[in-house]
């Protein structure tokens, strides 16, 4: 859904689909690129340089089950590809699922969040 607001469109609410657990209504979702970072010092402590090296991005997906079967997410090292359905900055191949949170209620529905990293050299 989009809604539009003194000229403005703004995204409101994403689907996604996992190829390693099914698809899903997404809770939320965040994209961040990152790198390791070394910094070369001259005699008086200043940096000289910067070189940034192994660049990937980390991706956190929260979710509530959108059907009545039992709650599903990757194992930990599952290869997946995300297709989003609203947001194109999520989508891509090759994430590795580096980590699975499901937080169960008995006030709420089951929740579930997935952390993804993706290295562009990692696909397979």
């Amino acid at each position: 859904m989009s809604v539009v607001k003194r000229g403005s469109t703004l995204s409101w609410g994403v689907g996604f689909t996992c190829t390693a657990f099914g698809t899903f209504t997404e809770q939320s979702a965040d994209l961040t690129k990152t790198s390791d970072m070394a910094k070369l010092k001259d005699g008086q402590g200043e940096t000289s340089a910067v070189v940034f090296f192994d660049a990937h991005e980390e991706g956190s997906f929260s979710y509530v089950q959108n059907h009545a079967t039992a709650v599903t997410s990757p194992a930990i090292g599952d290869i997946c590809s995300v297709t989003s359905t609203g947001q194109t900055w999520l989508s891509g191949s090759n994430w590795l699922c580096s980590d699975v949170n499901i937080k169960a209620s008995n006030n709420d529905f089951v929740r579930v969040d997935v952390k993804l990293i993706k290295h562009s050299a990692v696909t397979s």
